[in-house]
């Protein structure tokens, strides 16, 4: 395997990486708000971070999660809408950490089905 298809199968899995960490593992959020204080650092720095979470249902036997994060000053008081940054740190955050062991793992199976062509398994 030459270094272009190496190149692009990495762009793939972090692709699916990416997509991932943001649908997947930022979406979760909604269902428990406490993941979200991972970005808290990053977002809110010193200051507190609170989360709401909005639970509703717009037709029977459905339900739907949202949250609203803020960043609470400690002094003041003062509430910053900052989700659309909180859930952005958390899927950048998610993406990275997936991205290694889902690299390892394809890169290990095409290392397997390359053995097992060259013994003639296929």
């Amino acid at each position: 395997m030459n270094m272009r298809d190496n190149i692009f199968i990495a762009l793939l899995v972090l692709g699916i990486s990416v997509f991932c960490g943001f649908v997947g593992l930022a979406g979760l959020g909604s269902f428990f708000p406490s993941l979200n204080q991972v970005a808290k650092p990053i977002v809110c720095g010193s200051d507190v971070m609170r989360v709401d979470q909005h639970v509703y249902s717009y037709k029977p036997g459905s339900t739907s999660y949202t949250i609203t994060v803020y960043c609470v000053d400690g002094t003041t008081g003062t509430k910053k809408d900052v989700t659309n940054q909180a859930q952005s740190t958390i899927g950048l955050i998610s993406s990275a950490i997936l991205f290694l062991p889902f690299l390892f793992l394809v890169f290990l199976g095409i290392k397997k089905i390359r053995q097992q062509q060259a013994a003639g398994g296929y």
